[in-house]
This record gives C-alpha cells, sequence and structure tokens, in this order.
C-alpha cells in the first residue's frame, strides 16, 4: 500500500512484489526487477508445499521471501526456508483464536487484502459464512472492503475501537449498508461480549489497530512481545 512506502529509506535494499511497484514509482529509488512467481522452476516444487497446507498463505509474498533469501543468501536451501515458513505464524493475520465457533481475526485493511482473505477462507471452509466484526477507518476504502467480504458475509456488525481510531460505529453500519443487503448491525455491547454469546463463525477485520485490541482483550500480549 502507498503508506507502507514511508519505510523506504535511502541506501538500504527494499524488496518488493510486482503489486507494490505503482506505489515505488513515486519514491526517490532505483527499482531493479525479477521474477518472484512460483513460474520459477525452483519454486515449483515448493509450490505444492503450500498448497497442500490448511493455513491460507499468500503465494506472491511467500515467493517473494524465498527469491530475497536466495538473492541475499546463496547458498541458503530453500527446502529449509520453506519449512521454516510454513511453520511460522503471525498474529491478526488469519489468525484462529478460538475453535469453537469457529473465531478468526485479520488485520485485511483494503480490498486486495479482504479479496485475498474471502479466497483464503473459503478454500480452508468451504461453503461456511461468518458473522464478520468490521471495523474501518475513516480514509479506507469502505464499499471496496464489504463487497470483498460479502461472498463470506452471514452478516456485518460495525464495531469501533476503544482508542477513537476507527469510524464510529453508526456511520461505518449506514456505510455497509449502501453498498450491501447483507444484514447489518451497530455494536450494542463490547467485541468481548459479542464474542462470548456469540454461536455463528466468526470474522473480526478490517483493521489491525481493531485486531490489536481484541488480542489485548484475550490476553495474548505475550506473542506482541516476541515480535518486539
Amino acid at each position: 500500500a502507498k503508506e507502507k512506502m514511508g519505510i523506504a529509506r535511502k541506501g538500504v535494499p527494499l524488496l518488493v512484489g510486482t503489486g507494490a511497484q505503482p506505489w515505488v514509482k513515486g519514491v526517490d529509488c532505483l527499482l531493479e526487477g525479477r521474477d518472484f512467481t512460483f513460474g520459477n522452476a525452483k519454486y515449483q516444487g515448493l509450490n505444492q508445499s503450500l498448497t497442500t497446507q490448511s493455513k491460507p498463505i499468500s503465494e506472491s509474498s511467500y515467493s517473494l521471501a524465498l527469491a530475497a533469501t536466495e538473492l541475499l543468501v546463496p547458498q541458503v536451501n530453500l527446502e529449509t526456508v520453506s519449512k521454516a515458513a510454513l511453520a511460522a505464524t503471525w498474529p491478526a493475520r488469519c489468525d484462529l483464536f478460538q475453535e469453537n465457533p469457529i473465531s478468526i481475526m485479520d488485520g485485511a485493511h483494503n480490498p486486495a487484502a479482504c479479496i485475498w482473505l474471502s479466497d483464503a477462507l473459503t478454500q480452508r471452509y468451504p461453503g461456511q459464512k461468518f458473522h464478520i466484526l468490521l471495523g474501518i477507518r475513516q480514509d479506507k476504502d469502505v464499499e471496496g472492503i464489504v463487497q470483498a467480504l460479502s461472498s463470506i458475509a452471514l452478516r456485518f456488525t460495525a464495531v469501533e475501537d476503544q482508542g477513537g481510531f476507527l469510524m464510529r460505529a453508526p456511520d461505518l453500519s449506514n456505510r455497509i449498508r449502501s453498498v450491501s443487503d447483507i444484514e447489518t448491525a451497530s455494536m450494542d455491547r463490547t467485541m468481548i461480549e459479542i464474542l462470548k454469546e456469540e454461536s455463528s463463525p466468526i470474522l473480526v477485520t478490517g483493521s489491525l489497530y481493531l485486531c490489536g485490541e481484541l488480542i489485548e482483550s484475550l490476553g495474548f500480549t505475550s506473542s506482541l512481545r516476541q515480535l518486539d
């Protein structure tokens, strides 16, 4: 995303996939291209290990990581790197935090990420619909996000964060209703209370800030400290 290019620093190599190229052009840096796709014969065998996993992983990001590792450490064993990548976990990235009912959080906050998330959950849970707890920043593409998630939505509940960073829930629910005829409500209790009372599968998404608050409320802060 455009705002992520803020991490670019002069003299520091930056490895990006093709999807980031439009944003890279707006930065004062030299862009060198390379094929990071699974079309590269070196990655075809690793692709099979990726697609057989129950945990969805973005193929483009996965292949980018493998190619970057090979570029920076030529002697590396890609099969070992592949196994490590498949064993890794990231908080709030297709994160199953409760099994009964199925409850997943994902920080997807743009249409492209939500399309990937919808496809990934459809692959993992064929035919399953989710009660989607959705919280979004004012400057995001609300309509695009809702449309991307509609295929897996049982119903939407617009939620807001305690810090006031996201849209007010009533405003968001109105935006959702403007583009979807799926049942939509505005939160009338905390997310934790909703989770305790809900029997349908749940997906919390739309913002990493929202997922961060949920992680803290659930007492999973230790996993965040390990990332510091």
